[in-house]
């Protein structure tokens, strides 16, 4: 998923912070969770990687798993999340 097969024997201390969040993401979104917790996770990475993230993230919600999305994309909760909270200054809005 992570698409970093010609990396993978490096160590990950030796990844870009780009590649060490594709593979942490890809390794956290491997399995079929009863609740996944995403914060910030999209905000790196490109368009072509983020896309099949959300693929994998509309696939994880559609299974029933609970998943709380963490964001300041507007885009991307209003295109993943069926109900959301607005914190504004520790305040719900």
């Amino acid at each position: 998923f992570s698409e970093l097969a010609e990396f993978i024997d490096q160590p990950f201390k030796t990844y870009s912070s780009g590649m060490q969040a594709r593979l942490t993401f890809a390794t956290a979104i491997s399995i079929d969770p009863e609740v996944l917790i995403i914060d910030e996770a999209l905000a790196t990475g490109d368009a072509y990687f983020v896309n099949k993230c959300i693929g994998r993230i509309k696939d994880i919600c559609a299974s029933g798993s609970t998943v709380l999305f963490v964001s300041h994309s507007i885009g991307l909760t209003t295109l993943l999340c069926q109900r959301a909270i607005w914190i504004d200054h520790g305040q719900i809005k």
